[in-house]
């Protein structure tokens, strides 16, 4: 009976490499998480920033940057928020908080979306805290 030849490279050793894929399934991650926990009872932010804990070492530069943008996305509309709730004294207030609450909605479906399908996007009125 003939036996069979066993090959050299039947189990080849595959190393991890990090990929355009892999930074893009971490934007896609974040911006999922960004939207899920705004749904979840508004700590979108806090999602992500626990997400970025846990996986900071395997975070591109592109990851980063998506971070830094959700993250000054958040504290841009708060302080927006801030000033309307002052604003509330000499009544102007309340139609903007209303419009700043709007804004807010609009452009975290938009980026969130946007990241979820890996394209890059700045987010407007985003005031540049975290560099």
């Amino acid at each position: 009976m003939p036996v069979a030849k066993k090959s050299s490279k039947q189990n080849p050793t595959r190393t991890p490499k990090t990929t355009k894929d892999d930074s893009m399934s971490n934007i896609a991650l974040m911006g999922l998480l960004h939207l899920v926990g705004w749904l979840l009872g508004g700590r979108g932010w806090l999602a992500v920033i626990i997400f970025y804990i846990v996986k900071k070492d395997s975070f591109s530069s592109d990851d980063r940057k998506v971070f830094n943008t959700i993250i000054n996305f958040n504290l841009s509309f708060l302080l927006y928020a801030i000033v309307s709730g002052v604003l509330i004294i000499i009544l102007i207030g309340i139609p903007l908080l209303l419009v700043v609450s709007l804004a807010y909605l609009i452009l975290l479906i938009i980026s969130s979306i946007k990241y979820i399908n890996n394209t890059p996007y700045e987010i407007p009125l985003t005031i540049e805290i975290l560099k």
